[in-house]
């Protein structure tokens, strides 16, 4: 996979993967680095992280950035 970004706030349809200094991804990762899921449905963005050691979080951006929550 060969996208990338460094702040997740900024992705706003595709995947790509984040790494140790990316901004945004859920809290107190062991291992920072994964694959962010993102896509969006009128004025509502869903974003699913996905991180080997960590396993899934999912969260919405709905006027603000809803706190990311464990679902895997």
């Amino acid at each position: 996979m060969g996208r990338s970004v460094s702040d997740l706030n900024s992705m706003s349809l595709g995947v790509a993967r984040f790494y140790q200094g990316t901004l945004n991804i859920p809290p107190g990762l062991a291992y920072d680095n994964g694959i962010a899921v993102c896509f969006t449905f009128d004025n509502v963005r869903c974003q699913f992280a996905f991180s080997s050691m960590n396993g899934l979080y999912f969260r919405v951006l709905w006027d603000y950035w809803f706190e990311w929550k464990q679902i895997g």
